[in-house]
């Protein structure tokens, strides 16, 4: 068994648990056993001194003969002006200083360790200040009886429930036996293992339900992996097969200058294309929950947008679409203004891009209720409505056979998405076929940034 092990650590625990129980309850036994002896002692002796005393009222000294004491093993004294006026034949304590005026028992065992001697003493103020002291020996030590058996017993007792404590641990610890085996047998190539989950309702229970959605998570995330991976490999392959036929072509026999500068165009196009979508998939990765907030500044929204509108007014204008803002109010967040630069980009790009001529954009960002929403809507081709669900999706475009003519790979609301977790938002698209789509977009806008704008 290892010291550093689980079952080793409960059971030293349990060790000091039980021996501190058990030695604090045999000392409580102990203690209140012999008071409840020695209280009973001091009754009897106090009932017979107060006898005395009754008939040192009376006047009834010289009838006083300790007969009754003598009887039950007491050697008697009556003190007056610290001075003893009578005692019976017995009594043999000689240095009552040490035990007059105070009203109180004593016990010693000076005479035996299996017996104990008891001495009482009553003090009384009349007919005359006075005492009675009373003196009863080789009394049985009970209480040391109680301590030796007590000193037998523990020790078993202790090895029994030592005994009972590693069973009970060995049945607590089968769960954990299990959750480890189980552990043991997951790797790359088998995440379908789980945890049973039939033991009672427990926090073992609830071990092996967050283990098992632990695994569940890593499988989800090692699949989207995957299908990132492939998804790339398929997107690079189509740029990097038309250079490579480029090259391939070039190089076969001499050619026209013409020839030659197509080819580089062709060359040049596909590396921009690859260029822009590497581009896209570093802003995927680069940023997680962790490491977005240190990038976070007070940015001014109206300012990105207007500038977003600015570069891409140009390309609204080649298909004769007019970019319209509809409510525009002054909104600040505490954000990374290089990613909702991105953000605003990304759509107004998708919203040109899929608008048919001669339609128009629209455009609000305004704050309402503690929230800051930007709204984009266009006059575009749609998108089916049971497609919605995966246009976030890396990579995924609407049947292509729809828009050829309309460049891209995929990663617009994808990236568009990331943003906007990242920020703590949500986003919300609806959309009608030949009518067109709304993107609404919301962030919460704290109080920080409330006080700011008002200031």
């Amino acid at each position: 068994m290892k010291f550093s092990s689980l079952k080793t650590k409960v059971l030293i625990w349990f060790i000091g648990t039980i021996t501190i129980v058990l030695f604090s309850f045999s000392f409580l036994l102990y203690y209140f056993i012999e008071e409840s002896i020695n209280l009973k002692i001091q009754n009897n002796m106090y009932y017979s001194a107060k006898d005395m005393h009754d008939e040192i009222v009376e006047n009834k000294l010289h009838e006083i003969t300790f007969k009754y004491e003598k009887a039950n093993g007491i050697a008697a004294a009556i003190i007056q002006n610290d001075k003893i006026i009578k005692k019976s034949e017995d009594f043999t304590i000689k240095n009552l200083s040490e035990y007059i005026n105070k009203d109180q028992i004593f016990f010693s065992n000076e005479s035996s360790n299996e017996t104990v001697d008891a001495i009482y003493v009553l003090n009384f103020e009349t007919p005359y200040k006075g005492s009675i002291v009373l003196h009863k020996k080789g009394l049985p030590n009970k209480a040391e009886d109680i301590e030796e058996i007590l000193f037998v017993l523990n020790p078993i007792f202790l090895i029994v429930l030592i005994f009972i404590g590693i069973k009970l641990i060995d049945k607590i610890l089968i769960p954990i036996k299990n959750i480890t085996q189980t552990a043991k047998q997951i790797n790359i190539d088998n995440l379908t293992q789980n945890i049973s989950t039939d033991q009672k309702e427990d926090e073992l229970k609830e071990l092996a339900f967050t283990f098992n959605d632990m695994v569940k998570r890593l499988r989800e995330g090692i699949e989207k992996m995957e299908r990132f991976n492939n998804d790339v490999s398929h997107e690079l392959r189509t740029p990097l097969t038309v250079i490579s036929t480029q090259i391939e072509l070039a190089l076969k026999k001499d050619r026209e200058k013409e020839y030659y500068k197509n080819s580089l165009e062709k060359i040049d196009d596909e590396s921009k294309k690859m260029k822009h979508m590497v581009q896209d998939m570093l802003i995927l990765t680069k940023y997680t929950k962790d490491n977005i907030e240190e990038t976070f500044c007070l940015c001014d929204l109206n300012s990105i947008l207007m500038n977003c509108i600015e570069k891409f007014v140009f390309f609204a204008d080649k298909k004769n679409i007019s970019i319209e803002v509809k409510k525009f109010e002054k909104t600040l967040l505490k954000a990374n203004s290089s990613l909702i630069t991105i953000l605003f980009s990304n759509l107004l790009d998708n919203a040109i891009k899929y608008s048919l001529e001669n339609k128009k954009i629209f455009l609000s960002l305004f704050e309402e209720n503690g929230r800051i929403i930007f709204i984009i809507k266009d006059e575009g081709i749609g998108i089916p409505k049971e497609l919605l669900p995966k246009i976030t999706d890396k990579f995924y475009r609407v049947d292509e056979s729809r828009n050829k003519s309309i460049k891209g790979f995929g990663l617009g609301l994808s990236i568009v998405k990331n943003i906007i977790e990242l920020h703590n938002g949500n986003m919300n698209i609806g959309s009608k076929e030949s009518v067109g789509t709304t993107v609404l977009i919301t962030f919460e806008a704290n109080l920080e940034h409330i006080n700011v704008r008002n200031s």
